[in-house]
């Protein structure tokens, strides 16, 4: 298997995603951008991380 750099997408691009997306007008949601590689998975952990403690920290909020 090929190791590929992680690939961090450059600060324009993520400008037309934001733009292409329109996210800023998304505030009632919490999203984020992460990089990730389908080929070698890099970046997949940090993402589903952050998206279980995203949610786990709102089902708090609720339960209460």
């Amino acid at each position: 298997m090929v190791s590929l750099p992680e690939f961090s997408p450059p600060r324009p691009l993520l400008a037309i995603f934001l733009q292409a997306l329109e996210l800023q007008q998304i505030t009632k949601r919490n999203w984020r951008i992460k990089s990730c590689s389908a080929l070698t998975g890099a970046g997949l952990f940090d993402s589903f991380d952050w998206m279980v403690k995203d949610i786990s920290s709102r089902i708090y909020l609720f339960s209460q």
